[in-house]
């Protein structure tokens, strides 16, 4: 098959390139369009760089990217056009971000007005409602994946769109570069860089917005369990987060966690490359958050065979079946549950051992290669579809 992927930013690392190093394999051609790269695209692979002249100005440089697409992409060339970010012009329309609603509402009960203040005039979101309705609207795509049964609800719910044009597909995760190998490989390597005992536990959570990611929880949690007496055998408890937010919100949250007494279990450490060893420092993951079409940060987790404590709001909360290979929190603001599963963990190293290995049979269902071979019987589909409508009856 001709493929057409179409995003805004490439990165090696990002799924763009996962994609096209898998079709590229298996003999298809992948024309890439994108506007910024981070790095050089695979080999093979055929680059469209789409021209950023309204960079300047953010609310122009999305309707630009849209444009752009729409007038000079012709989507008879290709068997699929797949589109991965923001654009109305595609076959295949992959939801992988929240709508701007449930963005914006998720922000605004966080208390994080960047948005706001980044954007005073609206111009962006205007542009960038304009696109998502365009995009959403149905008909205007073949096929629309969403990452997870509640991502696909809030499409259908929102955008009328009818059964037939959604598909769930949860993500891809590399199982070759999440793995449990990897705590054995950098666990203690890991604690000694950020001074943190190798005996202590650790519950790392990973991902960007805190407030929307849940770590008011964790630390109202983190003092719960100091008020019950503390982890088994007195084992210092770590609450480390790996993001990245505002100073201002990073400084409101180390007040609190002093305030509550577990200053010292709170550790921020920002935005870090090779996410995979900063999880193998982990005991447990934990993602207590608002909803997220899916999260990545929890399928890593799980195929790095740590057993996850994950909100029920967060899509790849879905993969979890609630203490056979994770654990589900049913309300995300819930301290005392959330204590009651750490301090679960905590106590029954076997058992959470168990979990952990069982999260990670789960994530290799759900690796790369399974995810496209899922991925191109959708594409066949479509292009069968798209060449009946070309034949002249």
């Amino acid at each position: 098959m001709k493929v057409a992927i179409t995003d805004t930013t490439y990165a090696a690392d990002g799924y763009a390139a996962h994609l096209a190093r898998r079709l590229l394999a298996q003999g298809h051609e992948v024309d890439l369009y994108c506007r910024e790269l981070a790095d050089d695209p695979e080999p093979g692979v055929r680059l469209q760089r789409i021209p950023d002249r309204w960079k300047a100005f953010e609310f122009a440089s999305a309707w630009s990217f849209d444009r752009w697409l729409t007038r000079r992409l012709d989507l008879d060339a290709y068997d699929v056009v797949h589109g991965l970010s923001h654009s109305s012009h595609q076959d295949i329309t992959s939801a992988r971000q929240p709508l701007l609603h449930d963005q914006e509402e998720s922000r605004s009960a966080a208390g994080d007005d960047r948005l706001r203040r980044a954007d005073p005039d609206g111009l962006h979101r205007k542009q960038l409602l304009a696109i998502e309705k365009r995009r959403y609207t149905p008909g205007a795509a073949r096929k629309v994946i969403a990452p997870s049964r509640a991502a696909a609800e809030r499409l259908r719910q929102r955008y009328a769109l009818p059964e037939e044009t959604l598909t769930v597909l949860p993500n891809g995760v590399d199982t070759e570069r999440f793995r449990p190998e990897n705590c054995a490989r950098y666990r203690q390597e890991y604690r000694e860089r950020v001074v943190c005992p190798q005996e202590a536990f650790v519950v790392l959570c990973a991902g960007n917005g805190f407030r929307r990611r849940g770590v008011p929880a964790l630390v109202e949690a983190a003092r719960a369990i100091r008020e019950r007496g503390g982890l088994p055998g007195g084992r210092e408890l770590r609450i480390a987060v790996v993001g990245h937010d505002t100073q201002r919100s990073e400084q409101r949250l180390l007040a609190e966690a002093r305030a509550r007494g577990v200053g010292g279990a709170l550790k921020l450490y920002g935005e870090q490359p090779l996410s995979e060893r900063w999880l193998a420092m982990a005991d447990v993951a934990a993602l207590p958050s608002r909803f997220d079409p899916f999260a990545d940060s929890v399928l890593e987790a799980m195929a790095t065979g740590l057993p996850v404590i994950a909100s029920c709001e967060v899509g790849a909360a879905e993969l979890i079946e609630d203490g056979r290979n994770g654990l589900l929190l049913h309300d995300r603001s819930d301290a005392q549950a959330l204590a009651d599963r750490i301090l679960r963990l905590a106590s029954d190293p076997e058992g959470a051992a168990r979990m952990g290995a069982e999260a990670r049979r789960t994530a290799e269902a759900h690796a790369y290669d399974r995810h496209v071979e899922a991925l191109l019987a959708l594409y066949e589909e479509v292009a069968a579809a798209k060449k009946r409508s070309l034949t002249p009856a």
